[in-house]
């Protein structure tokens, strides 16, 4: 943990991936969040800030009231308890804390997270002198082309900046059609490994018997009519492969998955040669690895190995006023413009398809229209 976080950060004390999951896609896309794993008297590297502490009651065991008291000077605490938790909230209620119900809603966690933020002043009262803002600037313009200006936007573009030049695996998380596949090749282009080849694979498209070769390879005599073919670890190497999907990656090629990520070597299908391969993975999912996982149906040690950071897309319901740029983004080539009725339509709209439903929204709306306008008549949900 740094030594000197901002002002926007949330410490989060928890080994529950669940609440640790939970956590992150509630917060992240507005709050930089950092997780500690045991509730420890060295954990605490914020000794002089006041940034929010959110404590998973499992992790306090019997020293509540010794926690609350070791880092009640010097944090705000907000403490997640379970349903099921056998917690004392009377320690909460001595030494003046809050508690959120887990799992609640997100907009109820940001809401009160929001409100224990430090103000600056707060820290000049640490220091009693002035103190430099200690946020890194980070340039976004490597990402313009994702279309929106509104903050959640911002951040979520700040967020991938910072985490392009990094070459550690990334997952995006987020419903269907919020740009994840687009986000995905940003950062390809805005890594070190962007003149290499970046491989794009929707896992859902994919048929489980063909899902081996597909990412494998094969040699010739694998199996009836089997031709030597290059897979898509191969082609990636060197650059960035794109896992779309990878919740519906087959539950039999998930060990053989993590192997590859864990050796940097794969087999082609019906060889046994062991081949190298370097390359950057980023993968998308729209479904909830947690419980799939709880179902038996993706491995933790998979998850835990691609996960190394976490970006969560926001819906566009979140952030309706960047409908107007994206929409003139898309209909400036098109040297169409969206009348002002028009634009009232889209935005009272909540768009469960996301952006991409807009987009399809849009080009039906192109094909409808009589000239160079679109009216609320030519657009169609």
């Amino acid at each position: 943990m740094d030594v000197f976080p901002s002002l926007n950060t949330v410490v989060l004390i928890s080994s529950d991936v669940k609440v640790i999951d939970w956590c992150r896609h509630a917060l992240e896309p507005v709050f930089s969040v950092r997780v500690v794993d045991s509730v420890r008297p060295d954990s605490y590297a914020l000794s002089a800030f006041p940034n929010p502490v959110l404590i998973d009651t499992a992790q306090c065991g019997g020293a509540a009231e010794k926690i609350c008291i070791d880092i009640a000077r010097r944090s705000r605490i907000l403490f997640l308890v379970k349903s099921d938790s056998a917690f004392s909230l009377s320690h909460i209620q001595r030494y003046h804390k809050s508690c959120i119900p887990f799992p609640c809603d997100s907009d109820l966690l940001r809401t009160v997270v929001k409100r224990h933020l430090p103000e600056a002043n707060d820290i000049e009262r640490i220091f009693k002198k002035p103190v430099r803002s200690f946020s890194r600037k980070v340039d976004i313009s490597g990402f313009e082309k994702f279309a929106g200006s509104s903050k959640i936007v911002t951040d979520l573009k700040r967020r991938l900046a910072e985490v392009a030049p990094k070459d550690l695996s990334v997952l995006f998380l987020g419903e269907s059609g919020t740009g994840k596949t687009f986000a995905a090749k940003l950062l390809h282009d805005n890594s070190s490994r962007k003149d290499k080849s970046f491989i794009s694979v929707e896992m859902s498209s994919v048929s489980e018997s063909l899902a081996e070769s597909e990412l494998f390879g094969t040699v010739p005599g694998a199996y009836t009519g089997a031709v030597k073919r290059s897979g898509r670890f191969a082609k990636a190497n060197g650059g960035t492969l794109f896992l779309d999907e990878i919740g519906d990656v087959p539950l039999f090629l998930q060990p053989k998955l993590l192997r590859v990520l864990d050796t940097g070597t794969y087999r082609s299908v019906g060889s046994d040669a062991e081949r190298r391969i370097d390359f950057r993975l980023i993968c998308a999912t729209n479904a909830d690895l947690h419980k799939m996982m709880q179902k038996g149906r993706f491995r933790s040690d998979l998850y835990y190995r691609i996960a190394g950071c976490m970006i969560t897309f926001p819906p566009l319901r979140r952030h309706l006023e960047d409908i107007d740029e994206i929409a003139s983004s898309f209909l400036e080539e098109r040297n169409i413009a969206l009348s002002d009725r028009a634009r009232e339509k889209l935005m009272s709209y909540d768009w469960p398809g996301n952006v991409r439903q807009l987009i399809n929204c849009l080009k039906k709306a192109c094909m409808f229209s009589k000239g160079e306008m679109i009216y609320p008549e030519d657009i169609n949900f």
